[in-house]
């Protein structure tokens, strides 16, 4: 589990480089919030520490996502961070 935090991680830290969207319809985020639901529900069994860290990096993930394709949209939120 801890390498998949890792990995996780690193996408998100990776985001900022996509040149376009990166889920524009999305299906990443859907596909990852199932995860993160699924992670969550091993955790509350378990209350494993590596559950938890994996939990929070699919989140992080989530929101760079989120926040990278936000920045392109120009009626995006942050579309108007860098005038």
């Amino acid at each position: 589990m801890h390498g998949l935090a890792v990995e996780a991680v690193r996408m998100a830290d990776m985001t900022g480089w996509a040149t376009g969207p990166i889920d524009p319809q999305g299906k990443v985020a859907a596909a990852f919030e199932l995860l993160k639901l699924q992670v969550r529900q091993r955790f509350d069994e378990s209350q494993s520490r590596e559950l938890a860290e994996l939990h929070d990096a699919i989140g992080d993930l989530l929101v760079a996502i989120a926040t990278h394709d936000d920045d392109l949209n120009p009626d995006g939120i942050g579309a108007s961070e860098d005038d």
